[in-house]
């Protein structure tokens, strides 16, 4: 950050950084579901190179949607896995925004508006459709984060028989 920037530029970055941060730990606990479920193999280094072995988020996620569907007996648990994914998937997009756009600014009466959008450049995009996010909707995002994460968590020790590496997001 320089000096002169107006507080909303700096603002707009913290909110994208905190957002950001903030998806760390729904990835986490998408590691420790994988882990639950796959866990007669007890061995982390090696459930982390399966895991992580999944370039993307969403092959990550059709991996464990798999496993679960075959590995969760209890109706219960699967009901509420599948109401997680639901939600996994809404913050995906998000998160999707976060990764993808650019940060470009808008004139509003005269001040300089921060918005995450498309980049300028990108000429698959029709610029004029497509209003950007704000500081406020990132923030939004980010207590969406949270919630989800914190429900991940709630699900995880619900697990019987859960190893306890469950990580607390510092956010």
């Amino acid at each position: 950050m320089t000096r002169n920037e107006p507080e909303s530029i700096k603002d707009f970055k913290n909110a994208f950084a905190t957002t950001l941060l903030r998806w760390q730990s729904i990835e986490n606990n998408l590691f420790l579901i994988f882990y639950y479920l796959v866990q007669p193999h007890r061995n982390p280094s090696i459930l982390s190179v399966i895991y992580y072995s999944f370039r993307s988020i969403q092959a990550r996620i059709e991996m464990i949607d798999a496993v679960a569907k075959e590995d969760l007996k209890d109706d219960k648990d699967l009901k509420e896995w599948k109401r997680l994914l639901k939600q996994i998937k809404i913050n995906l997009g998000y998160r999707n925004k976060l990764a993808h756009l650019a940060l470009t600014m808008q004139t509003d009466n005269g001040k300089a508006v921060p918005l995450l959008r498309p980049s300028l450049f990108n000429v698959k995009v029709k610029q004029d459709e497509i209003s950007g996010y704000s500081t406020e909707e990132m923030d939004k995002w980010c207590k969406s984060f949270r919630n989800l994460a914190s429900e991940m968590a709630k699900f995880l020790d619900k697990l019987p028989q859960m190893p306890r590496v469950v990580v607390k997001s510092p956010f």
